[in-house]
């Protein structure tokens, strides 16, 4: 009996002492909520990763816009996506990840006094990262979604302020909640990536120029290329794409890519000869300066899809096997996009490269297809006659 008692009061302090850290907490976290001198927030992902989180850091900047907000990079394309957006104050990168790296990184944080720490859906695991960097206050999700499957947050005991991950929203519109969380309105910001430079315009109007482009012309930009070969649509169907548009319409047909992307771009050249080539022509904010230019992007499940859809270009975006719903684009207002996906069983896919005979979610989309949107599209725009 006077064990039973004992064991009873001891729970009961317990308890009580628990319920006043809550408060104390309770009241640090809303003490620097109301009014937070530096903030961090985490992308280190690459550019569809960073275009899909720009809804983010637009609301953030919008609910604070007194605070110093920096963000967190590491891949080298993420951060000239971002470089130069008016709101954020800076980003600091990652480097190689190296102990070193991380370490310099925490003291530079500690040094500068962290009041809030937002570590974005696809940062999971850096909630240690927050917590040596000296973070007031942690918001995270204690899980996220990757390819079909929920992953629990390990240390999510850490994380002042946890978010709940909705499995039926997008990439972008899930990083929205880690906002209004905070106190922002639920009501979707409009997307902008039009910070390119005057050197990038003049860059590309010269080059439009000098392939004879013009502003009264029919541009139809196909953008093939994808970090994986599992996404890829195949080259041939590009080019006959671009046959039927350049024969029927007129249209003048560029292609764009990165260095990386060459060899597939040159391919689809053979099939059509007449496209003007500009892979390895532009970075990424001139690439969306582009895109800014032409009457309809034709791309694949890539960072191109989602800057097409982010400058308000109609769009046809070809998904294989990946996430379709969570990486569906957040496109500025009003832009026509139209997302071609061929349903498959071995959806969603983790693989780098097909390892079936046959390459079944992309060549479920068939040419016909492509151009049946594609003079939808136009004639929506009025670029081509609705008689057609």
């Amino acid at each position: 009996m006077l064990y039973a008692i004992s064991v009873a009061i001891t729970n009961k302090i317990k308890g009580l002492r628990d319920s006043a850290e809550r408060r104390l907490n309770n009241k640090l976290i809303q003490k620097v909520l109301a009014n937070p001198r530096s903030i961090v927030v985490t992308r280190l992902q690459n550019v569809g990763d960073m275009v899909a989180f720009i809804p983010s850091l637009t609301k953030l900047r919008e609910l604070y816009p007194e605070a110093e907000i920096l963000l967190l990079g590491k891949h080298k394309a993420g951060i000239e996506t971002i470089k130069g957006a008016p709101f954020i104050d800076g980003i600091l990168e990652v480097g190689k990840g190296s102990l070193g790296d991380k370490l310099r990184l925490f003291r530079l944080l500690r040094k500068k006094g962290i009041d809030l720490y937002i570590i974005s859906s696809q940062d999971q695991g850096r909630v240690p990262w927050a917590l040596f960097s000296g973070a007031k206050v942690i918001v995270a999700f204690e899980e996220v979604r990757r390819y079909g499957k929920m992953i629990k947050e390990k240390l999510r005991f850490l994380i002042s302020i946890p978010v709940s991950y909705d499995y039926s929203l997008s990439e972008a519109e899930n990083n929205l909640k880690l906002i209004q969380t905070l106190g922002s309105t639920k009501n979707l910001p409009s997307i902008e990536l039009d910070w390119y430079s005057r050197e990038e315009v003049n860059h590309i109007e010269s080059v439009l120029a000098e392939n004879g482009i013009s502003n009264e012309d029919l541009v139809v930009v196909i953008s093939p290329g994808t970090k994986r070969p599992a996404k890829m649509w195949n080259y041939q169907r590009f080019g006959k794409v671009a046959l039927v548009l350049h024969e029927k319409y007129g249209a003048k047909i560029i292609v764009s890519g990165s260095d990386h992307e060459k060899n597939t771009n040159e391919k689809i050249l053979e099939v059509a000869p007449f496209i003007k080539n500009l892979t390895g022509k532009t970075n990424v904010t001139g690439l969306a300066y582009l895109f800014s230019k032409a009457d309809l992007v034709i791309t694949v499940d890539s960072g191109p899809m989602h800057i097409a859809a982010a400058v308000g270009t109609p769009l046809i975006g070809l998904f294989g096997a990946g996430e379709f719903d969570k990486w569906r684009p957040y496109a500025k207002d009003d832009c026509l996009v139209s997302l071609l996906k061929h349903p498959c069983r071995c959806s969603p896919c983790t693989y780098y490269e097909c390892p079936r005979e046959r390459h079944e979610c992309m060549e479920g989309i068939t040419v016909e297809m492509v151009l049946s949107e594609a003079e939808r599209l136009l004639k929506m725009t009025g670029k081509i006659s609705a008689a057609n």
